[in-house]
């Protein structure tokens, strides 16, 4: 079991600045949260951040949630998403992503390569989703069996059985 109310950062969540080929700003863990704090986007097709807690460890079945809210809400491009059964090697290398947007949307894919995501649940509107606010984001997985859950609505339910065990991320 594991709980983290960003009060401090005594799991060891990465933070500091950032200036990578996706983005430029800082991450911090303040206020009860886990901040990520873009100043710039640089051009390109995708940018992606994600993190994990340095004591992560390889879970199989699991229930997890999240609370996640954008500061920014009016961009129709931001998102922010779970990652889980992320393979050892990598994103690219194996894991399933439920992403949610503002605008009252999610989708779920398995990513095995970064240009062959598989989309399991296609960007679909849910009015379960709060704009502007907090949203809790859960998955429960058992063995090839996955139910997605947005503020306590399933917004998807499948089987998939490309990888049974891995890391979480959020992103």
């Amino acid at each position: 079991q594991f709980f983290d109310d960003f009060e401090d950062n005594q799991n060891n969540w990465e933070t500091g600045q950032e200036d990578n080929k996706y983005w430029k700003g800082s991450i911090s863990v303040r206020d009860g949260a886990y901040i990520w704090d873009v100043k710039e986007f640089y051009k390109s097709d995708s940018a992606r951040s994600w993190r994990d807690y340095r004591n992560a460890s390889f879970i199989t079945d699991f229930d997890l949630s999240v609370d996640a809210k954008l500061a920014t809400p009016d961009s129709q491009l931001l998102c922010y998403a779970v990652v889980f059964r992320c393979s050892p090697n990598g994103i690219s290398s194996g894991t399933y992503i439920f992403y949610v947007r503002d605008h009252q949307k999610f989708a779920v894919e398995y990513e095995n390569d970064l240009d062959e995501d598989e989309v399991l649940t296609p960007w679909t509107y849910s009015d379960a989703i709060r704009s502007g606010d907090w949203n809790t984001l859960a998955v429960s997985a058992r063995g090839d069996h996955f139910v997605l859950s947005i503020n306590n609505v399933v917004v998807s339910e499948f089987t998939d059985d490309h990888r049974g065990s891995g890391y979480v991320h959020l992103m």
